[in-house]
């Protein structure tokens, strides 16, 4: 149960990934071109994905060492 519950709090709560994050920035990629624009989404993405798995190695790891 607990699995099934972790899984789709992973894979659902994500829906604000996609957003810009603070005012300043939202309102300097505004002034890129759509091709930057994308390249920052896609730099986003790449973040987020990143520090999930950092954040759920750490979770195994300390689960195991428990």
């Amino acid at each position: 149960m607990r699995v099934w519950l972790l899984a789709g709090v992973l894979l659902f709560g994500g829906t604000s990934l996609y957003g810009q994050g603070c005012s300043q920035c939202r309102d300097n990629v505004q002034q890129t071109p759509a091709r930057v624009r994308a390249a920052y989404r896609q730099a986003i993405t790449l973040m987020v994905g990143t520090a999930l798995v950092l954040f759920v190695g750490v979770l195994v790891v300390a689960r195991r060492v428990r």
